[in-house]
């Protein structure tokens, strides 16, 4: 819901995590769940990572989304704005907002 709902990104700038987050992300990265997109050259440490799976930032955004107090009131902004229809869904032979779909199928 921080990352994926408010920016649109699939990607964390690990610098950019807050140091509470920091042992949670350093947890999925080495569970692999997160994986490093992009790595330092010298130190080979994670400088960026995203989910082992471009639909997992859309499945647990939605999951996020029925917790809120107007979840249905959100579901507009899911299908329709640009952040989450930009490029085609995972979903094979799917078309729209992948985050809506995932709305649909978590409700």
């Amino acid at each position: 819901m921080e990352t994926y709902w408010r920016t649109g990104s699939r990607i964390l700038s690990l610098p950019a995590i807050s140091t509470d987050r920091l042992p949670v992300v350093r947890l999925l990265l080495d569970s692999q769940i997160i994986i490093a997109t992009l790595q330092n050259r010298v130190t080979g440490e994670a400088q960026e990572v995203g989910f082992f799976h471009d639909s997992m930032p859309s499945l647990l955004t939605a999951s996020g989304l029925f917790k809120l107090p107007d979840a249905w009131n959100q579901l507009e902004r899911a299908a329709g704005d640009p952040l989450f229809t930009k490029g085609r869904p995972e979903i094979f032979g799917e078309t729209g907002s992948e985050l809506f779909q995932m709305c649909l199928a978590v409700q």
